[in-house]
C-alpha cells in the first residue's frame, strides 16, 4: 500500500480510538475496487464507514448510517474540506483525464506531501472532535434517519436503484475500469436537484467532467444510475 494509505490509517486509528469508550468494535478494513473502507459499529445500531481511494488527490469520506459527515455537521473544518481539496488537486486531475500524462498525477502527489496530508489530518481531527462533543451522534440512530428523510428528492424520470455520491467521488469513477465498463451495454443517468444528464459513452462522461458541466454546489444531492441500453 502507498504512503497515502499509511498516513490516513495511522491518523484514523489515532483520532478515533475514543470510539471504544462508546462500545464500538475495532475498525474492519476492506478494499472494494479502488476504495479502502474502514468500518465499525456498536450495539446502538450506529455504523461508521470511513473510506477513500488510494490516489493522492483522494478525499476522505465519512458515512454514519448512510449520512455523509458534511450533512451531520456544518463545522468550518468539515464544510471547507472538500472545497480545499478541489482547489488543490482538480486542475491537475482534469488535465490528466484529458492528456493521460502521468506528470499531472505526480504533481498532485507532491501537492499531497506539502499540503494535502495536513488537510486530511485536520479533517479527521475535526470530525473526531465533533463526535466527542456530541456523543448523541454515537448512540441515537434516529438522527441519521431524519437527515436521510429530509434530503431533497428530485423528480425522477427513471425507477430503480440510484447511487448517491459527491461530485469528487463521481469524478474519481472515471479512473475505475469496472465503472467505465458499464458503458458497454448501459447508458448513465445523472441527476441533481437542478439538472439531469444522459451520458451514452465513456468519452461523453470524461467530456462532462472536464467541462465542469455539473454544478459543484449540488454535490449533496448528486445521484447516478446505469440503465440498460
Amino acid at each position: 500500500m502507498n504512503i497515502l494509505y499509511t498516513d490516513i490509517k495511522h491518523t484514523l486509528l489515532r483520532e478515533f480510538a475514543f470510539l471504544k469508550e462508546h462500545g464500538f468494535t475495532d475498525f474492519t478494513e476492506e478494499q472494494i475496487a479502488y476504495e479502502i473502507h474502514f468500518t465499525c459499529s456498536n450495539n446502538d445500531g450506529i455504523n461508521i464507514d470511513v473510506y477513500f481511494e488510494t490516489i493522492s488527490s483522494t478525499s476522505i469520506n465519512i458515512l454514519i448510517n448512510g449520512a455523509h459527515f458534511h450533512e451531520i455537521s456544518t463545522h468550518e473544518q468539515v464544510s471547507s474540506y472538500y472545497q480545499k481539496l478541489a482547489a488543490l488537486y482538480d486542475d491537475n486531475f482534469r488535465k490528466y483525464l484529458e492528456t493521460n500524462d502521468d506528470n499531472f498525477m505526480k504533481a498532485n502527489f507532491e501537492l499531497y506531501l506539502t499540503k494535502g496530508r495536513i488537510l486530511n489530518e485536520l479533517f479527521l481531527h475535526a470530525a473526531a472532535g465533533i463526535l466527542k462533543r456530541k456523543p448523541e451522534l454515537l448512540h441515537d440512530k434516529v438522527i441519521y434517519e431524519k437527515i436521510i428523510n429530509n434530503r431533497p428528492q428530485p423528480q425522477r424520470r427513471h425507477g430503480g436503484n440510484f447511487h448517491a455520491v459527491s461530485l469528487r467521488e463521481l469524478i474519481s469513477k472515471s479512473n475505475d475500469p469496472s465503472f467505465m465498463k458499464h458503458f458497454d451495454d448501459h447508458w448513465l443517468f445523472i441527476e441533481t436537484d437542478k439538472v439531469e444528464v444522459d451520458i451514452h459513452s465513456p468519452e461523453e462522461f470524461v467530456d462532462l467532467l472536464m467541462s465542469s458541466g455539473l454544478d459543484s454546489a449540488n454535490v449533496d444531492s448528486l445521484q447516478y444510475q446505469f440503465i440498460k441500453k
